[in-house]
């Protein structure tokens, strides 16, 4: 994770900080947090992971690099799914979206800081436990956590690829098995058994449109469930066929929340007997 000519330093707090939170969600954020930090410093330089209190007495955690750091006109950006300041094939852009879901939705904040040639720094605050009862899991009390998968088959159609990868990543972090198709075609050729849950396509795809290719999918898996991605809203077709209530319809962008409810949402309404 961390290459040789990266020195990596800890900054910790003298006690142990107690904290409300998932600890395989948290080892997720970090993971992902100590990655971008990595490969913003392709030529070597300092990560620095530390913890402390803050003014309140809110528990946070930081990670730095000492690499290029994030240009003003784009920092606002970086949290956005699919967003990446990365080489083509080099990240998805889904990693900070995924962070940034897994501490709301724990009711918690991140704060990135950054500047060109002076590195980037994020922290993120998290809730604090009663040290006399500390969850072993869980997000913190009144938080309502992500709908997660228990295992259903998910074939995700997106000709667009680092959308592809970004989706294929977040849902299979939130419990589903999943494959990918760059097209209809692609699609089309994936075998008959095991059966999938849930088709998840763009509206707009080369070759077939995503309607077409869902009245395929059901025609060979009639329980299948499935939801249609698109940026676009006026096509009057589109429009019918969610009233009819036989798709459902995820308007682009979305964030990772958004995409948890309604793929949940869509698998759970799959009881009608279709």
């Amino acid at each position: 994770m961390v290459r040789e000519n990266i020195s990596f330093r800890l900054d910790l707090a003298e006690a142990a900080l107690a904290i409300r939170a998932d600890r395989g969600q948290l080892d997720q954020v970090l993971m992902n947090l100590v990655v971008n930090a990595a490969d913003a410093m392709p030529d070597g330089g300092i990560l620095r992971v530390g913890t402390g209190r803050s003014a309140d007495g809110s528990p946070w955690v930081s990670v730095s690099d000492t690499g290029c750091g994030i240009p003003e006109a784009i920092r606002d950006r970086v949290f956005e799914p699919f967003f990446t300041t990365k080489a083509p094939g080099k990240g998805t852009g889904i990693g900070l979206s995924v962070v940034r879901g897994i501490v709301e939705q724990h009711g918690g904040a991140i704060v990135l800081e950054s500047g060109v040639g002076r590195g980037t720094t994020v922290r993120i605050t998290l809730p604090a436990a009663d040290t006399a009862a500390v969850p072993a899991d869980g997000p913190a009390s009144g938080d309502k956590p992500l709908p997660r998968g228990r295992g259903e088959r998910v074939l995700i159609v997106e000709d667009e690829q680092g959308a592809r990868e970004g989706l294929a990543e977040i849902l299979t972090s939130l419990g589903y098995t999943v494959f990918a198709a760059a097209s209809g075609e692609d699609a089309q050729a994936v075998p008959a058994e095991p059966p999938f849950d849930l088709l998840l396509t763009d509206l707009m795809l080369p070759g077939m449109a995503g309607p077409d290719l869902a009245v395929e999918m059901v025609g060979r898996w009639p329980r299948l469930r499935v939801i249609l991605m698109s940026g676009y809203t006026e096509d009057e077709t589109l429009k019918r066929r969610i009233a009819a209530e036989l798709v459902r319809f995820l308007q682009k962008p979305f964030n990772m929340t958004t995409l948890a409810r309604e793929v949940r949402v869509a698998l759970d309404e799959g009881g009608d007997g279709r």
